[in-house]
């Protein structure tokens, strides 16, 4: 089982990856610049949060892990999830190809289902996770 939660998350590294090294990070076009700050932002406050020592780019709970639900994760259940997203749909944009467009949705995907996989872990860590789902939304605020 941890041999997938490894290659999820290799997915997702490779993504970020090919974005960076494949294009401009710093875009000239001002709303893809927003749109790259904002990403940056949320995730600062998301590991903020969560604190620092026990985050993890694994779906899976650290030692000594509380569930957290103040900063983003009062709205949203993966802001981490979205900073990346949000990332990559700017870097995307500001050097938008077709094999971008497709490494973007494989990313999309690949994070779909690495918090499925994140969510059956934390049901069973959390005695009120459930709960904190029925609260939340996964990754944009009101809608999913």
């Amino acid at each position: 089982m941890k041999s997938i939660h490894y290659l999820l998350v290799a997915i997702q590294f490779i993504g970020i990856f090919y974005f960076i090294f494949t294009g401009s990070v710093f875009p000239e076009n001002i709303y893809v610049l927003i749109i790259e700050i904002i990403a940056t932002l949320i995730g600062v406050w998301a590991v903020l949060a969560m604190k620092l020592h026990t985050v993890t780019v694994l779906p899976s709970v650290k030692k000594g892990g509380q569930l957290c639900t103040s900063g983003p994760y009062r709205v949203i259940r993966h802001p981490m999830y979205t900073a990346v997203l949000l990332l990559l749909s700017g870097l995307m944009l500001n050097n938008y190809t077709h094999t971008g467009l497709l490494v973007y949705f494989i990313v999309l995907v690949d994070l779909i289902v690495k918090m499925n996989v994140e969510e059956k872990i934390l049901i069973t860590h959390y005695a009120d996770y459930k709960d904190y789902m029925m609260q939340t939304k996964r990754i944009v605020p009101f809608v999913y």
